[in-house]
């Protein structure tokens, strides 16, 4: 009994030890493996830098830098009533600043000036490079529905080397098919602003564009106006108005333009706004 009870006891040391060199075995393996993988972001020789940090300090030292258009827009479905109206929106956050347009069945949808960039330049002067980073923002009016109004329609966010796309499904039903239904068809030449730059960030001393397109009948004027609802000085040197309307603000201050600008777009029949916010930041050196 006591040889047996031995025995045991010595199989059981075994086993322990077996698996206490197994678990230093596994243990080994994934000091490896984090190791190898940490590697690349590790250094014992200097301290690393923030990824932020690291960005900054490669667009400083190379005037290229990525491009991109991203989606803040979700894609949903619209249903709408014979004779009546409806807004479809988009909104794309991208670098450089993105402009938008529709299309649908492949054709594109005329909405005024959607053709004219930006006049901004992505270097300045001493060769550094700009962030460039904005929000754009369209809407497509939509008014007297008919069967023919539904479909596909696509929102085409792009600058100058990248374009996204996406869909919004329209539906129409006739007015006695909805539970609650408003026929109001009126083809109104109110103005409209159907394209504009709602916010917007840049290193300081920089020039930036915030758009502005609007459209109506007859055509309208286009005013803006700081967060306290003064209208713009443009006899300064320091902003210009674009034939589209857009608004260039040249030698960007934290201390005088963070905050609002307010475009209005007027005419006869209405007026519409829309307000854009400017982010100056300051380089890191």
């Amino acid at each position: 009994m006591g040889q047996f009870i031995a025995s045991r006891r010595t199989q059981g040391y075994f086993l322990s030890g077996i698996r206490s060199h197994t678990m230093v075995a596994l243990h080994l393996q994934l000091t490896v493996v984090l190791c190898l993988f940490l590697a690349p972001y590790l250094s014992l020789a200097y301290p690393r830098k923030s990824l932020f940090e690291r960005t900054i300090q490669k667009r400083e030292t190379a005037p290229e830098f990525v491009k991109y258009n991203v989606f803040k827009s979700i894609p949903w479905g619209m249903l709408g009533v014979v004779g009546g109206s409806m807004i479809l929106h988009c909104d794309v956050f991208g670098q450089p600043p993105a402009l938008i347009y529709w299309v649908k069945d492949g054709v594109r949808i005329h909405q005024g000036d959607t053709h004219t960039g930006n006049s901004e330049h992505h270097v300045t002067s001493d060769g550094r490079s700009r962030l460039e980073v904005s929000s754009t923002q369209s809407r497509l009016y939509l008014d007297c529905l008919s069967e023919e109004d539904a479909g596909i329609y696509v929102c085409v966010g792009h600058n100058p080397t990248v374009t996204i796309q996406q869909e919004r499904t329209v539906v129409i039903v006739e007015e006695s098919k909805m539970l609650v239904g408003q026929k109001d068809c009126k083809l109104s030449g109110q103005p409209r602003i159907f394209m504009w730059t709602s916010s917007r960030l840049e290193y300081e001393t920089g020039t930036v564009q915030l758009f502005c397109r609007a459209q109506g009948s007859p055509t309208p004027t286009i005013t803006w106006y700081n967060g306290y609802n003064v209208p713009i000085d443009l006899k300064s040197d320091t902003y210009t108005v674009t034939p589209a309307g857009d608004l260039i603000i040249r030698a960007l201050r934290s201390v005088f333009y963070y905050g609002d600008f307010i475009c209005e777009a007027k005419n006869s029949l209405g007026t519409d706004t829309v307000t854009t916010i400017v982010y100056p930041t300051v380089r890191i050196k």
